[in-house]
This record gives C-alpha cells, structure tokens and sequence, in this order.
C-alpha cells in the first residue's frame, strides 16, 4: 500500500530542482522552495498527490488561504500529518463578542422581579436582576427569542426559541430542552402565530416555513407533568401557491363567537379558517370557511405582500379586512366581514406595480409601517395611513405624499393628504391622539432626519404640525399583536416606547449629543426631556422594572458586552457574550525565523500571533489590512501578507511584512488604455505566478455591484497592473435544446484557481464568470489571452454559475480535472484537456450528480482527497448533503472522482445535532498520522470531525475516527503547524468569539 507521504515522483523532483537554482535556500529553505513549488508547478497535485521529504524538511502549512479552499487550486489538501487520535479542544483566543436580539423579560417565580432571557452564541442565558446566572442552556443554534410564557397550562413558562431551522422549546425554569423540530428553512417571526385557539388554556402554534405548500399547526401541552408538543395538523396552501408567495398569517373572531379564527392572507385573496377545530382535533378543521378573492382593480394580480390587519370599519361589531400593500402589487383596500364569518371585499385602489411605470409613465413605491391602520382622530374610526413615492424610472428622486384615509371611504373628503412628507412612523405616545412623524424628503430610501416633525389631529379635528424634534429616534423589536399581519419592509420594529416615570403614558427614547433622553408628550403641544441617560457610549437595547418600579436599562458595546445600568447610567452588572467570527486563519512564517505564526484577520485589522516558550499564543503585532493571503511576494524565503486595502474609490493592495513594515502597494484605477475602470470593490483576489519569473502575481476581481465586474492582474515583480478583462466577451453555449445562445459575460468574477495545465511553467488563472468557465493565459511578457471553456451543458445539468473550480487528477491518469461544485443544483468533473471555444457543440461532462429539484441547493461545500482505490491513487470527492429526501439529508457522501460513483455514505443526523447539521468546511489530510487521508470536516452545530476516506474499512474500524464538540457554530477552520512540532493540528474560528486550537490529549504542544 502506498504511503500518502512518501511516494517519490520525478515531475517534483524536476520542479524542486528547478526552484533550486531560483531561490537562495537559508535555514528556511523548505518553507520557501516549497511554496514557490505550490505556486509554479503543475499545482503540486494530480499526478504529484505525494511526495518524499528530504532529511528535516517540513511541508509549510498553508491555512485557510482566502483562496477559498486552502491552496491556489482549491482543493483543501494538507501536506503536513498530524497526531490527533484523541482529540481535545482548547480556547486560546476571545478575539470579539456581539450582543444578538433583545432581551426578553419575565416574572418566573410571581414576586414582581422580572428574569432577563437572551441569547450568546447559539445558547441562551437566563438571569436575575442582580446578574446571577440561573441557567445556560445547551448550544441549540439559538437565533432569536421569541417569547417567554405557559404553553401547556401547567403554572410554569416556558421559552420559545427560533434555531436554525429549528423550533426549540425550553423550560423558563432550568434551561431545558423540551423540545425541538427540525424544519427545511428559517422559523420566522412573521410567519409564526402562536395563540390558544381552542380555550383550554394550552397554546397552539400556526408556522409557515419557506417554500413550503403546506403550514403546521403544532398543539403543547401537559400530560402527567411531561411536557408536549404534538403536530396536530396541516394546512395544505398549494391551491394558493404559498410556497411561491408569502403568506400572512393573523387571527380574529370573524362571526363572533367567541373564538379566534385563523386568517391566512394570500396570494390574490384571503381564507379563514376553522382554528378551534384543527387545533383540538386531528384532521379537521383544516379546509377554509370563508375566502375572498380580491385582485385589485386594475392589478394583473393581487399579490398580498405587506400590512394587513383584522379590525372593525364599519362599527358592527365584525372585524374587516384591511390591507395596506407595500410589497410588489401596490394597493390598498378593506374588505368586510360578515356576521356569518363570510368576508367580502368592499373597496380598494391600486397605485401599481413594483418598478413598472403606469399610463402616466411613472413608478409607484407604497410606503407603511406597522401601524398602518389606526384610530387617527381619536372618534373609533380606523383610518389607514402610508406614504406613495412617484419617480420617473431611472430618476433618483420623486415625489412623496403622506396619506390618512378613512377605512370606510378612500374617497372620504376629511381624508389627509401631505404633499413632499416621508412617513417615518406613528406612535401612541402623550395623552392625546396618535402623533405621526414625518420629514420632508424626495428620495426612496432617506437617511434619518435632523428633525422630525410630528403632526397630529387636535380636538378640533385638526390636523397639524405639533413638534419639532431634533432627536435620532431608535428602534425596538417587537411582537406585533395577533391580530396584525406585519409591513413588508419594516419588519415588526417600532419607535423605542417606554413608560419611565409609571404615570400609565408612555413615552419616546430620543438620541442626542451622544446621551439618550426621555421625552414626554403633553397634549398642548409641548415635549419635554424628564431623563438624561448617560451610557458613556454604549447603545439601548431593552428596559425593565426592578422590584421597587424603578426603571433600568440594558446596553451593548460594540465587543459583545452587555450591560445592566440604573436611570443614572451608573453599572450594575455586565455580561460578556460570544459572537461569530468572520475571520481568515492562515498559517505560516512571516518572520522568517523557521517558525510558525498564526494570522488572522478581523474588523479591518490583520493581527499576527506567535506561540511562547509555554505553548500559548500571543499577540506580536496589527496591523490594517483585510483578507490576507500569504506569499514570498520578494522572494526572501519568508511569507509576505497581501492584504485588500483602498486609496479613496480605488481598490488595490498593501504588501505587508509582520512587523507591519509596507513592501509596496498598488491600487487600480485605470485600465492600460488609461481608461478609469470606476471599480471600488475587490470581491475576491489569489496570489499565484502566472509569468513564470518565480514571483507571485495578484489575480484581483473587480466588482461594484451585480452583475459588472473584470478581473486585474499585478505582475509582482514590476509591482505594475500587467492586464485587465475587456468589459464584456461574448461567448455561445449550448443552452436546454440545443440552441446557440449568444451571451455577454465576464460579470461578476467568481473564486479564482491556478494551474499550469499545459506544463509551460506558468499558471493559468481560472474562473467561472456567471454561467461562463474562463481561462486567463500568459502568452510571455505581458501578453495574454482570454477563452473561454463550455458555459453550460444544458439548462438541467451541470449548472455553473457561480461556482469555483477545483483542480485536480480526479481519475488517477495524471492529467488534472476541473471540479465544478455549489453550482446551484449540481456538481460535475470536466476532463482537464476539453477544448477552449466558442462552443457549437453539446461538451458533456466526465460525471455529474444533480439534485430532482431544480429550486433545491443540495451541495454546499465539497473536499477533495487522495485516496488509493483498488492499487491507484484517485481523487475522492466529498460532499455533504443538505436537503434531499431524509437518507441523503444530513449525510456526508464520498464519490469516486473517476466515474462519480458513490463510495461511502455516513450519516451525521444522530451525532451531529438533527437532519438540519450542514457542514462550512471540508478539508482532507492525514490527521493521525497513519499514511491515510481523512476528511476534516467542521458543522453549523458545533462539532470538528475526523471521517476515514478510504472505500473499505478494515475490520472493527468505524467511518467515523474522532469527534469534537465545540459548542458553538464555526465559521473557518485551518490546518497546520502552529506549535512548530512538525505536526498539523486544528485551528478553528467559532461563532462563540474564539480561536479555538483542537489537537492530541496526549501529546503535549
């Protein structure tokens, strides 16, 4: 059996001398010849998967490069063994925190003290008033709280929890798990009702997931003192094609009968249903007793996208239907309700649809809040109110209108119109009618006012200006009341209200000169500040009694700490959560003393961390940069650090030593022409050789905004722009029957990979480019030429876009394939010598695996590992399944890169934390140390795991080598040698604030 790291190779030995005579080799030698090998030769892979290390040489260890999947080919494939058999994790790093939603607060125990609920890193946190912890619960993927009460009437609460994908229950008392389901997308507040429909006093929940046809009703409650949650039953919504139109889901007593009826607004009407009978009983109750269809007049469709509430109009005692529709059918509308549980639509206006113009030739943007229907004038009537922005297609700026409209009349000749006024919200604050605050604007989307100014009606009838307000006025998360569907684009946020000095009135939290007031309405049309709150720079985030009605504040700084302050902004208690890390960790010698460092990069910053005499890391030295990528940009025999940086609109790079010493730079402005290209974003960029001079070039991609972008080349050595995309390239492909579709491309570069295909000593650049596989080609100097490969197969297979292009020696032969993976619904391997054209003909791939469904992402990230099959080393592809049918779900599954056949299936569903655990990282290396590779895979549900690659497992082994649990989600894992033992460990970044370093219980580090 052929040893992964041992095998010799005469293709290396041929490159290795080669380098030789480029590079003065120091005591560093191997780090730099081995490097420059990464990046000059045929990809060190393929037919070069393994090779023979020379007396005390060591494989540099490459990190989690920005490259995407570890090295310039992006395979994820660590050369450097390890020695991890018995896994253990350490903490090594708090990098940063974040405090996530609101606290949610409830009196557990009925002595007047409300408990404080929130979240830290997927966990929640119960504690008192005085900062005790009383319990933490179990990593549960926790994302938001939705509340605290009794669901199964049994005299204690309960907190519901939205997961990802889950819906988890716990007991309010000691944190624990009482339940949980599992669904195919996000639970979310708007799509969530919870209510007891039946009168028994045990809860019911309605839930609509994305892209379902059907809605859940799920039933709690008690049985011998266990807790229960049943499905009960399912609302089939296809009919009115819910999985394609958001549906709003409300609740009101239609005929008065003393229960609540379920209201489901949807796609071209509303239906109401029977909720005190599908809640109690199983398989009824689930066909509606009342529908309208309502499109509106004029309307191609009624697509029921925004606001919409159940009140009474017209005073009889029945609640109406009214809709206020911001979302992509503009209109507004009531429909009435009848004694009977009927409802009809009684009137509406439609004002158009989203971003097309009407006979007048302009666009219509409806704009409502989530009080858009409300008792303006103080007499019980319900009037709407929303703003109507009209513009001229193209035009940055139009014209706003403020509108209240009687319910019961559109045509009402009280009704308020406000020309050139922008509705920010309207609030029930002070002791008089509801004040609606407004500024005058004339773009869509304005930046928050200096001042507001805030109308009113006065007893008379009048509507005027009442206040000036030259405040910031912040927000709070509410649940909105059952009764009321929320606005579609301010989500269920309200003016941040509160009642400071107990009087019964509420009112408004105001921002000024760095310190937050406490303004009070009165009804003469005077405000006045009765509280200063000094927060010494922190923000609000929720409010509550203490025991003696005082009132107290929770704020959050921007590290993750949170803190309990009294009225006076003096500090009770503080907390400090964890929070997800958006990090690069890469992994190498930047000081060019032989030894390791860690590199990591955060909020702007690249901090550099070495391991002391004592095994722990430490900070040398910051420095400000973004995604770093590691290189010997000078040929010195170290690593540089190439990090993204910006002179004014212009995007570039900033060639960094560790000390923080700046080689040189070079931003892009222009094209070679001269021609300003106008681009201030880099979306991704490489470091590669693609000259054959020995120094590696920066391969940048350009991009502002969807779908424009070009891809730069920075020859490293002249330090100067070498080449740039023409803007567009026509390319034709064959599309689903054959035809020749002629197509621009070169939008949004995707991930780039490097290779020397043609064995010329220079790398090519490779990408996919929306639906186009291109290839950037030195031709000598700075001469080069770009084609492009087959774009597409076919409309239902081997869909690229946007995918990122692995390369490697799939079938053994010693040519190097292209792997095409997270290509919507499909994967697929293209022979490496398949003919750059301009396709006229159908180019079918060498193996493809496509998903049934079209519409579902299967595959989210892939790994690539060499693995020895019946005498041969072949590439293995491995992919982690996150949708399908329940086997494929959940699971991970290895396939054989020749024939795409399946090898291996494990399931992670049972140890890995439900059919919803999706894998964020797939790398492969010999992690114990055995001469075999494994997939190193890391999960959204907190684990690292280390799975056997091979086809056939020898007796008594398990697919499955080792496991580690994090307890919190990851976000970037690398492999390498940070303690400079000749060992890889694993170098992980997770969602709890940490770095966290797993390696051998056994072996001391």
């Amino acid at each position: 059996m052929p040893n992964m790291l041992n095998m010799s190779n005469t293709l290396f030995t041929k490159h290795a001398k080669r380098i030789a005579r480029i590079v003065q080799l120091k005591r560093i030698a191997v780090v730099s010849l081995l490097l420059v090998i990464f990046l000059t030769m045929p990809v060190l892979l393929g037919s070069c998967l393994v090779i023979r290390l020379g007396e005390g040489e060591k494989i540099p260890p490459q990190g989690s490069w920005a490259a995407w999947r570890g090295d310039v080919a992006n395979t994820g494939l660590q050369m450097l063994p390890g020695a991890i058999i018995e896994p253990v994790h350490t903490k090594e790093i708090f990098l940063k925190g974040v405090v996530t939603g609101q606290p949610v607060f409830e009196d557990l125990e009925g002595d007047g003290e409300e408990e404080m609920f929130f979240l830290d890193s997927g966990k929640v946190v119960a504690v008192n008033q005085e900062g005790n912890i009383l319990w933490t619960s179990k990593f549960i993927l926790a994302k938001t709280i939705y509340s605290v009460e009794d669901l199964d009437n049994n005299g204690k609460k309960e907190v519901v929890v939205f997961g990802e994908k889950q819906l988890v229950i716990l007991d309010a008392h000691t944190g624990e798990v009482l339940f949980k389901e599992d669904f195919q997308d996000q639970v979310s507040r708007p799509r969530f009702l919870l209510h007891d429909f039946d009168k028994d006093g045990c809860k019911e929940a309605i839930i609509w997931i994305y892209s379902n046809t059907v809605l859940y009703v799920y039933k709690f409650g008690n049985d011998n003192g266990m807790f229960i949650a049943k499905r009960i039953n399912t609302i089939d919504g296809s009919m009115y094609q819910v999985e394609a139109f958001y549906p709003g889901l409300l609740y009101a007593d239609t005929n008065n009968d003393g229960y609540d009826e379920f209201v489901l607004v949807r796609y071209e009407g509303v239906s109401i249903y029977d909720a005190k009978t599908f809640s109690s009983k199983e398989g009824l109750g689930t066909s509606p007793i009342a529908t309208v269809e309502y499109i509106p007049e004029g309307a191609d469709n009624g697509r029921f996208y925004g606001y919409f509430t159940m009140t009474d109009v017209n005073r009889d005692g029945i609640p109406d239907g009214v809709i206020v529709a911001d979302g992509v059918s503009m209109h507004v509308g009531v429909m009435k309700g009848h004694s009977n549980g009927n409802i009809t639509k009684m009137w509406d206006k439609y004002y158009g649809y989203s971003g097309q113009p009407g006979e007048d030739g302009k666009c219509v943007i409806l704009r409502a809040v989530n009080d858009a229907v409300t008792d303006a004038r103080g007499d019980g009537q319900p009037h709407l109110v929303y703003g109507v922005f009209e513009y001229v297609d193209g035009s940055a700026t139009g014209t706003w209108s403020f509108k209240i409209i009687n319910a019961q009349n559109y045509n009402d000749p009280e009704n308020v119109v406000l020309e050139g006024y922008y509705l920010w919200a309207v609030e029930n604050v002070g002791n008089g009618n509801p004040l609606f605050f407004l500024s005058r604007e004339n773009t869509a989307n304005p930046a928050e006012p200096s001042a507001y100014e805030v109308f009113t009606f006065d007893e008379y009838g009048n509507f005027k200006k009442v206040y000036t307000l030259p405040y910031s006025l912040p927000k709070k998360l509410v649940n909105m009341p059952g009764n009321i569907s929320p606005a579609s684009y301010s989500g269920e946020y309200k003016l941040y209200t509160l009642d400071f000095d107990n009087d019964g009135v509420n009112e408004l939290l105001g921002f000024k000169n760095g310190k937050y007031e406490i303004l009070s309405f009165s009804g003469e049309g005077k405000v006045e500040s009765i509280g200063v709150i000094d927060t010494k720079g922190k923000n609000i985030i929720a409010d509550f009694k203490d025991k003696n009605g005082n009132t107290r504040f929770v704020t959050s700084d921007s590290k993750g700490t949170m803190y309990s302050i009294d009225n006076n902004g003096n500090e009770l208690w503080n907390y400090n959560c964890g929070g997800p890390l958006n990090t690069n960790i890469l992994i190498g010698d930047v000081h060019g003393n032989g030894k390791n460092s860690l590199v990591i990069s955060l909020d702007g910053m690249i901090n550099i961390y070495d391991v002391t005499r004592e095994g722990e890391l430490k900070l040398r030295n910051d420095f400000e940069g973004t995604e770093p990528v590691l290189a010997d940009m000078n040929s010195d025999g170290d690593y540089e650090i190439v990090v993204k940086s910006s002179q004014g609109n212009n995007p570039g790079f900033r060639i960094m030593e560790a000390n923080g010493n700046e080689l040189w730079s070079y931003y892009i402005d222009k094209d070679l022409s001269g021609k300003p290209l106008g681009f201030t974003n880099i979306r991704s960029f490489i470091a590669g050789d693609v000259t054959g001079d020995g120094v590696p070039d920066i391969i940048a991609g350009l991009q502002n905004t969807y779908p424009l972008g070009r891809t730069a080349i920075i020859d490293g050595a002249s330090k100067t722009l070498a080449y740039v995309t023409p803007a567009t390239t026509k390319i034709g492909y064959v599309h689903a029957g054959g035809n020749i579709i002629d197509r621009a491309t070169l939008a949004q570069p995707g991930k780039y990979a490097l290779a020397d295909m043609d064995g010329d000593g220079k790398n090519e650049v490779y990408f996919v480019s929306l639906e186009a596989f291109m290839r950037i080609k030195n031709t000598g100097g700075n001469q080069y030429t770009l084609d492009t490969y087959v774009a597409q197969v076919s409309a239902e297979r081997c869909r690229i876009y946007y995918s990122t292009p692995y390369i490697f020696d799939l079938n053994g032969n010693g040519d190097k394939d292209f792997f095409f993976g997270a290509g919507f619904n499909s994967v697929s391997v293209f022979a490496g010598n398949m003919k750059m054209t301009r396709v006229t003909q159908k180019t079918f791939p060498l193996w493809d695996l496509v998903v049934s469904n079209p519409n579902d992402l299967m595959y989210r990230d892939q790994g690539i590992a060499p693995v020895e099959i019946d005498g041969e080393i072949l590439g293995v592809v491995g992919i982690q399944y996150t949708s399908g049918d329940m086997e494929q779900r959940g699971s991970f599954r290895a396939y054989n890169g020749r024939h795409g056949k399946l090898l291996w299936q494990y399931d992670m569903k049972e140890l890995f934390g439900g059919v919803n655990v999706t894998v964020k990282n797939i790398l492969s290396c010999d992690i114990d140390g055995d001469g075999k590779v494994e997939f190193i895979v890391s999960t959204n549900t907190g684990y690292v795991a280390a799975l056997r690659s091979d086809r056939d497992l020898p007796g008594g082994q398990e697919r499955l080598l080792w496991i580690a649990d994090i307890g919190a989600s990851i976000s970037s894992i690398a492999i390498g040698d940070i303690y400079n033992s000749g060992k890889s460990v694993i170098v992980l970044a997770a969602d709890d604030g940490y770095i966290h370093v797993i390696k051998d219980a056994n072996i001391k580090q």
